[in-house]
């Protein structure tokens, strides 16, 4: 785009979104976060009931950042369990969380998720596809052998967002890819380390293979 045409598309941005109420800016379907309602205008709203990836996060304070107009962005600064943006442009949508951390309970197949923590991510969506996404996630995780702390590095894998965390011992990974919003795919891997524990994984449900008992599952968010 030239400079001309930039300068333009980020006046015409800036005057639609002075009429704009808050809901109008939001870009919210690609992001994977979800509000119940939407209130206020740009430059002083709420999302009530928000949540990220079904996890509920309260309400958020919105406001727009004026500045990022000019490049031709509408990035609403979010404030309370999430800290952090939503960003819309032209060429898509997207989410940046400088920081989140959540005593959790959600269950994702035979895992239940007691603890989130989200560090400097961000993700940027073009066309429902993952485009950008950078980040740190841990994880505490309660599953066929106890309670395991896992983390790992935010990242697009073809179309789709995807983490995978692992334990401190590398004896467990938690691979979760998520080709939409909506949905999560994932396979839990984990090395048994003896007799006692490959008899307790199998009886769960857990595949033997040559790196270790492999689960997968899959559902929505």
């Amino acid at each position: 785009m030239t400079p001309g045409r930039s300068l333009f598309a980020a006046a015409l941005l800036a005057a639609l979104l002075l009429f704009l109420p808050l809901r109008a800016t939001l870009g919210l379907a690609d992001t994977g976060i979800s509000a119940r309602s939407v209130e206020g205008s740009v430059w002083g709203g709420r999302l009530v009931g928000a949540s990220i990836g079904g996890q509920k996060l309260g309400d958020l304070n919105a406001r727009l950042s004026p500045q990022h107009l000019f490049l031709g962005q509408a990035r609403v600064k979010v404030d309370g369990a999430l800290q952090g943006a939503i960003v819309t442009s032209f060429s898509g949508q997207g989410a940046d969380i400088e920081a989140m951390n959540l005593a959790v309970s959600r269950s994702f197949g035979p895992v239940r998720l007691t603890l989130l923590n989200i560090l400097q991510a961000h993700a940027r969506f073009r066309g429902g596809e993952c485009a950008e996404a950078a980040g740190r996630i841990m994880a505490q995780v309660d599953g066929a052998l106890g309670a395991r702390l896992l983390s790992g590095d935010l990242k697009c894998n073809g179309k789709a967002l995807t983490v995978e965390l692992l334990s401190q011992s590398a004896m467990e990974r938690l691979t979760l890819r998520f080709p939409n919003a909506g949905r999560y795919e994932a396979m839990l891997s984990i090395r048994a380390a003896d007799t006692d524990q490959a008899t307790r994984l199998a009886a769960s449900g857990f595949r033997e293979t040559a790196t270790g008992h492999i689960l997968k599952f899959s559902g929505s968010l």
